[in-house]
């Protein structure tokens, strides 16, 4: 439960950091690219009952990117 704990708060400062820093639109795809890039893990480390686990990366991703586009507006003004 630890690592897992882990890596949602990994994405999440990932996202956060990406946000802040970015002004390309690309940086809105982000979270898309994180739940890609979750699904081979499932079949690798997990089982197919870990594919809901997607939607919360996707989720906890965005979330991150809604915050780091705050901070981005907030310290550029």
């Amino acid at each position: 439960m630890g690592l897992v704990l882990l890596l949602i708060v990994g994405t999440f400062i990932l996202s956060v950091i990406i946000s802040s820093i970015s002004k390309e639109k690309v940086k809105y795809f982000y979270p898309l690219v994180v739940a890609i890039l979750f699904i081979p893990s499932i079949f690798i480390y997990y089982n197919e009952t870990a594919l809901i686990h997607i939607a919360g990366y996707f989720v906890d991703s965005l979330l991150g990117i809604v915050m780091g586009t705050i901070i981005y507006k907030l310290t550029n003004k």
